[in-house]
């Protein structure tokens, strides 16, 4: 094999697909919309996610109050709540912001003339494990300076079916992905059958003056490739466009933050329809054309 064969196969590729511009036609859209359908569930399954860690992150807190401690009490009282498996961070609340926090939550003019000393300094602890949230609360009740009344430490009671609802959902979007993108390479693959069908002579005749299988094969898995790759192209740059938008709309209106979709995740499901196309194109092509190389 040298540059000439390549050559050659590359412009066969390039001329098929100017010649058969009603079948490439007909196989790009088929996969674009393949393609497409599978861009949309990605995106569906991290808005999914990040919707959840939002409500995680605003649920997985538990607020604990303090007995009148020292700076270095409530320092080592901080110390050891950071110790125990399960917490990310602890974000202390003095006197003074305690009473500033009541006023928002209570009618205007309650707090007024109330005392700083009756509003007791709190650790606001921000757990990763919302199952784990009663058993961390556990862990808190044993550390000296906390206060001792049930109520001293307010745990959500809902944390634990939260982070059930948040599995689900991953789970059952993993499955989904996986079984759209079975379903859409089923589809492109019979796509790139059709195409190589209406074709089946001009394989014939090539075979009959004695080209060998490859030198058959290659224009043709090379014009399957460069439709994959095209295909893949215009999904990428559709489906980009319309996440900048949703990452407007989320910056915008703080309510759709989870509709933001990162460079990362932008990334990721750049190099997912890339390399879907290419395997498409390459193995979906060589394996259809084979049936027809028996002459």
């Amino acid at each position: 094999m040298n540059i000439n064969t390549i050559s050659y196969w590359i412009a066969e590729a390039v001329s098929s697909l100017v010649k058969n511009k009603k079948i490439v036609l007909t196989g790009v859209v088929t996969m674009i919309l393949a393609l497409f359908f599978i861009a949309f569930l990605y995106v569906a399954y991290v808005s999914a996610n990040s919707l959840m860690d939002t409500i995680k992150e605003s649920q997985g807190k538990i607020e604990v109050f303090l007995k009148d401690l020292d700076e270095t009490q409530t320092e080592n009282v901080k110390s050891t709540i950071l110790s125990i498996s399960g917490v990310e961070s602890v974000q202390y609340i003095s006197k003074e912001e305690a009473k500033e926090r009541a006023k928002d939550r209570v009618p205007a003019g309650i707090t007024e003339g109330v005392p700083d000393d009756i509003y007791p300094a709190s650790f606001i602890v921000t757990i990763s494990d919302l199952d784990g949230a009663e058993s961390i609360a556990k862990s808190f009740r044993e550390i000296e300076g906390i206060g001792e009344q049930d109520n001293d430490i307010l745990v959500n009671e809902n944390s634990g079916l939260i982070e059930k609802i948040a599995i689900t959902i991953k789970v059952v979007s993993v499955t989904i992905f996986i079984l759209a993108v079975v379903a859409a390479c089923f589809i492109m693959m019979n796509s790139i059958k059709l195409m190589l069908y209406s074709r089946r002579r001009e394989i014939s005749i090539m075979k009959y003056v004695g080209a060998t299988d490859t030198f058959t094969k290659a224009p043709f898995v090379i014009e399957a490739l460069i439709i994959s790759l095209i295909s893949a192209l215009v999904v990428i740059i559709i489906t980009g466009m319309l996440c900048n938008s949703l990452t407007d709309l989320s910056v915008n209106a703080p309510m759709f933050s989870f509709l933001k979709f990162s460079n990362e995740s932008m990334n990721t499901l750049t190099a997912i329809l890339i390399l879907l196309s290419v395997f498409i194109g390459t193995v979906g092509s060589s394996a259809s054309i084979s049936k027809y190389l028996d002459v």
